[in-house]
């Protein structure tokens, strides 16, 4: 059971959040007005850190449904591309440098619910008492955006050379004409190796200048992913599954 700290914090509290989420572990923040279009969510940022109970690695879909069933609580999940291996007879072979697991199932330790000045804090008696959530709210507003100047990016470099692209788009086009797809959306990887920056201040500059609905910033580990996206794939709302995908999807008509 969880015990529940409220506080007023500033205007600028949220500015420190992520870059003091950097830092740790294991955290995650959502920000963005999309993610308000749930029922039982109303915030401007949504946050927490720390591994209170978790599953890494895909063993079977009954364990993530047990554990799911188990622990009546937030749960923060990622699942890997890679998983379509394990549910059908398929299986890719893509380059992966940044090496996320393939899942990721975990219950954080704390977590922050932030609205406008309003901060509700979230965490286990077992971990924290009230005075050192008070230390830490305290330490997260003292964070600075400063770091966010160090950054250093290295040479951009492109995952398939010119060639290879044109390649695919001539094989994409080959599939349309004989009617094997109506569309598809291709993409190549761009990187920066050797690069040098701090995540979290990255996340916070970006939303200010770009505030996507669905915006994400999420740390596991040494590992780091930074998304604006301005559409959700999945959601499920008191057993209503829905969509909001940017392309314009019309319904089936009568013939």
């Amino acid at each position: 059971m969880r015990t529940h700290h409220k506080q007023i914090v500033s205007e600028n509290w949220v500015k420190g959040l992520t870059i003091w989420l950097s830092n740790q572990d294991f955290g995650f923040c959502f920000k963005g007005s999309g993610w308000n279009s749930f029922s039982e969510t109303d915030f401007d940022a949504f946050a927490g850190f720390g591994i209170k109970k978790q599953i890494q690695g895909f063993q079977s879909e009954d364990e993530i449904t047990e554990f799911v069933n188990l622990h009546r609580d937030y749960i923060i999940t990622h699942v890997n591309y890679d998983v379509k291996n394990h549910l059908e007879s398929i299986s890719s072979n893509n380059t992966d440098e940044i090496d996320f697991p393939e899942l990721q199932v975990t219950i954080p330790k704390v977590v922050f619910k932030l609205n406008k000045t309003h901060l509700v804090a979230s965490y286990f008696r077992a971990d924290y008492n009230e005075i050192e959530i008070q230390k830490l709210i305290s330490e997260i507003a003292r964070a600075t955006t400063s770091e966010i100047e160090k950054a250093k990016l290295g040479t951009l470099n492109w995952r398939l050379t010119k060639s290879q692209y044109i390649d695919a788009l001539t094989a994409l086009k080959t599939h349309i004409k004989r009617g094997n797809i109506y569309q598809a959306n291709y993409c190549q990887e761009l990187f920066w190796p050797k690069s040098e920056l701090n995540p979290g201040a990255t996340f916070h500059q970006g939303f200010e200048q770009n505030p996507n609905p669905f915006s994400v910033d999420y740390k596991l580990g040494k590992q780091h992913c930074i998304s604006f996206s301005p559409e959700l794939f999945l959601a499920v709302d008191n057993n209503t599954l829905f969509s909001l995908p940017m392309k314009v999807i019309a319904p089936l008509s009568k013939s």
